[in-house]
């Protein structure tokens, strides 16, 4: 069963449309938009240790494969519905730089996993997390960059 196909990436999808569906209309306050954005970020964090620990023990569970990073992608959603929800919209997420990355943020998810496999592949990638993180988040904004712009954008 392989694990870095569109199908074994649905429940990412699925819980981001969840997310979204849980808090369209509604206006959190401060305090529940604070909470959502750190206990987010409790997942997210929780995630990376889980799965940096699993890669020293190894895993060949195809379903733990798929269903992995599940926390992460919750820790996400809830995230980006604080952002979404803030009462007072940060001037941060309207800034330039970050405008432009959610221009090219789905080429950036396209093709960091191919990116990592051929990285890891040729002996490339850190074994370190936040190593990989240091020279794959370049590469790959950059790729995913010139995408948008030859391809998505001219469209």
């Amino acid at each position: 069963w392989p694990t870095k196909v569109l199908l074994a990436m649905a429940p990412y999808f699925a819980i981001g449309m969840i997310g979204a569906v849980l808090v369209h209309g509604r206006a959190p306050g401060r305090r529940m938009t604070w909470a959502l954005f750190a206990g987010g970020a409790l997942l997210v964090l929780g995630d990376a240790w889980w799965a940096a620990d699993e890669a020293t023990r190894g895993s060949h569970s195809a379903l733990l494969h798929v269903i992995r990073d599940a926390p992460a992608a919750a820790g996400f959603a809830c995230m980006v519905a604080a952002a979404a929800k803030a009462v007072c919209p940060p001037r941060l997420l309207a800034s330039a730089p970050l405008a432009w990355t959610g221009q090219v943020s789905y080429g950036i998810y396209l093709w960091h996993v191919p990116l990592l496999l051929f990285l890891r592949a040729h002996g490339l990638l850190p074994l370190d997390p936040i190593g990989a993180l240091v020279v794959v988040a370049p590469v790959a904004i950059a790729v995913a960059a010139a995408s948008w712009y030859a391809i998505e954008r001219p469209a």
